[in-house]
């Protein structure tokens, strides 16, 4: 993920005021990776998942929010710990955590 982050800031910017402009508008900007290493670029400052943390809304899938740190959610700590299925996630908006499942589609 780094070293596309470092061949494109022009294109970086212009996602980063998207995330920014369109916090209020329902939008949502999705990043696929491990969360352990997308929170680790969001504590080192990585300036568009730091705007995408700041928006307080998010899709994360699997795992417990407590492996998504990236994701600032108002969960309580026991919440924050329940482990999910990989179809299984939480919806996150103005801060609060929904658990969900996702569809699936299967070919017969």
């Amino acid at each position: 993920m780094r070293k596309n982050i470092e061949r494109n800031d022009n294109g970086l910017a212009r996602l980063n005021a998207i995330v920014r402009i369109g916090g209020g508008l329902g939008l949502y900007l999705l990043v696929s990776g491990d969360a352990f290493d997308i929170s680790s670029y969001c504590i080192k400052g990585e300036m568009l998942l730091l705007s995408m943390s700041r928006a307080k809304q998010a899709v994360a899938l699997g795992g417990c929010l407590n492996d998504h740190s990236a994701i600032r959610s108002n969960a309580t700590y026991q919440m924050k710990s329940i482990n999910v299925n990989e179809d299984e996630g939480w919806f996150i908006r103005n801060s609060e955590p929904t658990r969900f499942k996702s569809m699936s589609f299967s070919e017969e």
